[in-house]
């Protein structure tokens, strides 16, 4: 199956690319790090050496300058990841790539006197390629541009002509094979972010599924248990308001025996949009069982959720076949040290009474 970045979803994209910048900027500092250590471990391993000769003076040259600008762009890199850059944690990323390259291109070209080998070259290439996860086409700019520093490079670098053509041949196939590789690996980490996304949105599901009610869309009675454990927590600590109210549908059965279970699904619905309509936002709802509904209200005193429940009684009213008028009682409680520990249980009391007293009301 061929990935693309088109595939990742535009809500998802600069999510993909600032994992893909602090992915890239971590595999680039360890990268740049383990370079500039080899590179020290021989350039102290060859002051034992003589080093009076050109070529010798010449490799120990660019393995300074190597490490030096391996450290440059390990501290750049760590620099904007600390600060979140990414834009410029993208630009210095690539920089660092192309600078590992060409300076491995370097390290070949200054050791050809000395030994016929273009391993280097191609060690640095691969390491590059493997490691960091940048778009192909950048690969395909910065080989082809070290590609051709190599080409020149070698031609003035190493007296063998032989061993220049068969240098160069090998470099054209093993660039080739490397933006492949590149390809490659770059779509495997889009296809890797794609599932993730995937598999996230099926525990979302089956979180949201674990939470509420499936006919309603409302909480379900063991989350609403939680919230409210929750808040009489908060409320008890900042002393703040809560209020509870159980709502129960009065003559439900009727509806359901009259037009069916499927006529007692919709109102059950209806009503249960009715609720959310006329409560605040920050306000939880929930179908605690059959056709009970529990509103938790914090931060509002009795009064003031009086008022919203009578407003939820005129608009339930509403829903149902035309013939019928859907009418609710209401328990309404606050939150006291005296009903802490049985808040909901003295709600649902109250909520009989309601229904005791002749039903249609709100008994607080």
């Amino acid at each position: 199956m061929r990935i693309k970045l088109s595939q990742v979803p535009n809500e998802h994209k600069d999510e993909f690319y600032e994992q893909l910048y602090f992915m890239n900027a971590t595999r680039a500092i360890t990268m740049l790090l383990i370079i500039a250590s080899v590179e020290m471990a021989l350039f102290l391993g060859e002051l034992f050496f003589e080093s009076d000769t050109e070529g010798i003076q010449k490799i120990m040259f660019i393995k300074l300058l190597f490490i030096a600008i391996c450290l440059f762009f390990t501290l750049l890199l760590w620099l904007f990841k600390k600060h979140r850059l990414l834009k410029l944690l993208r630009s210095i990323v690539i920089l660092a790539v192309f600078g590992a390259v060409f300076l491995a291109v370097a390290n070949t070209l200054a050791a050809q006197k000395l030994v016929s080998d273009i391993s280097i070259y191609i060690m640095g290439l691969y390491i590059a390629t493997t490691i960091i996860r940048i778009s192909p086409i950048y690969y395909f700019i910065i080989n082809s541009l070290c590609f051709i520093y190599f080409v020149l490079g070698m031609k003035t670098a190493q007296p063998n002509v032989q061993f220049v053509k068969w240098s160069i041949i090998n470099a054209i196939f093993l660039n080739i094979f490397a933006v492949v590789i590149a390809k490659i690996l770059y779509n495997q980490h889009v296809e890797i972010f794609l599932d993730k996304i995937k598999i996230n949105h099926q525990l979302q599901t089956l979180q949201h599924m674990a939470e509420h009610d499936g006919l309603t869309n409302l909480y379900n009675h063991q989350t609403i248990s939680r919230i409210i454990e929750k808040q009489k927590e908060l409320s008890r600590a900042s002393k703040g308001d809560l209020c509870l109210a159980v709502i129960d549908i009065d003559n439900f059965k009727k509806i359901n025996d009259q037009y069916g279970h499927i006529m007692g699904d919709q109102v059950l619905k209806d009503i249960a949009i009715k609720i959310k309509e006329n409560v605040r936002e920050h306000d939880s709802v929930a179908r605690y069982g059959g056709d009970e509904f529990v509103i938790l209200f914090p931060d509002v005193t009795v009064a003031e959720a009086n008022k919203i429940c009578h407003r939820i009684l005129d608009s339930i009213r509403q829903v149902g076949p035309n013939e019928v008028s859907i009418t609710g009682s209401i328990g309404l409680i606050a939150l006291t040290e005296s009903n802490y520990h049985d808040f909901i249980e003295n709600a649902d009391m109250k909520m009989y009474k309601a229904k005791n007293a002749g039903k249609a009301q709100i008994v607080s």
